[in-house]
């Protein structure tokens, strides 16, 4: 399951467009943004990889399944 506070930082992110004013808008430092972002990715990684025979492969979904997975766990339309 994803968390909740590396979903606002990764929306932060979007929305402001840089980490800096991300943490401005968190109220917290770059580095915790950074480090959030940086664990999110790994999570995200392992849930859009599907492993064959001799190869990873992206899960097809992936992509609209995050952004409606943000979407739904920050309450946004």
């Amino acid at each position: 399951m994803l968390n909740v506070e590396r979903l606002r930082a990764l929306h932060a992110v979007a929305a402001h467009g840089s980490i800096l004013a991300a943490a401005d808008t968190l109220h917290v430092t770059t580095s915790a943004v950074s480090q959030q972002l940086a664990k999110l990715e790994r999570e995200v990684v392992a849930a859009a990889l599907a492993r064959g025979a001799n190869a990873y492969m992206i899960k097809p979904c992936m992509p609209e399944v995050l952004r409606a997975t943000v979407h739904a766990v920050l309450g946004l339309k």
